[in-house]
């Protein structure tokens, strides 16, 4: 086991934590509730959509969506996050998690640790490599400071706008590899 370290602005909820548990359970729920209506509301903003354009699009009302929004709803259904996601065009990812991982993960986030593109966004920005160029990602690391760089066998070239990160697979993994600046 890792030795976790707390900030001290954190250290007064973890103590808590040890002497209630009750304490983390509600914790617990009301991050799930929280987070997830206020990723849906940045969601929306992201995408420079309205509430009455979410609502149009997943058929419902603006009213419906603001209860959504709204952090001390709570009681959003998972068909509902499914519905939600094909929408915005991404994926739902739920999860358990540890109760110290959800503290460090959700102590401090801004709303732009919310956003998330869409596979459309996201598509043009993924390169493809055959199996046997797998040794060619220490070199697309170790060049992406470059407009674009051409993997030999790869489908496509790895074009890179300024701090973006590129998706490559291949042999069935996938790894992230993020632009270098010079």
């Amino acid at each position: 086991m890792r030795v976790r370290y707390l900030s001290s602005s954190m250290e007064k909820t973890f103590r808590r934590f040890q002497t209630r548990q009750s304490a983390r359970h509600a914790f617990a729920e009301a991050e799930a509730v929280t987070s997830l209506a206020h990723q849906i509301r940045v969601l929306r903003l992201q995408r420079g959509w309205s509430q009455k354009d979410l609502a149009r699009m997943l058929g419902t009302t603006q009213a419906a969506v603001s209860r959504l929004e709204d952090p001390s709803y709570g009681r959003i259904s998972f068909k509902t996050i499914v519905q939600l996601a094909r929408v915005f065009d991404v994926a739902p990812m739920v999860r358990f998690v540890s109760t110290l991982q959800l503290l460090r993960e959700r102590w401090a986030v801004r709303p732009e640790d919310l956003e998330v593109a869409s596979f459309e966004e996201e598509a043009p920005h993924v390169v493809i490599l055959p199996p046997h160029h797998a040794s060619e990602f220490r070199t697309v690391r170790a060049q992406c400071h470059w407009q674009s760089h051409q993997v030999p066998g790869a489908q496509g070239a790895l074009s890179l706008p300024a701090a973006r990160t590129v998706t490559a697979f291949a042999w069935g993994s996938v790894r992230q590899i993020e632009p270098q600046t010079t």
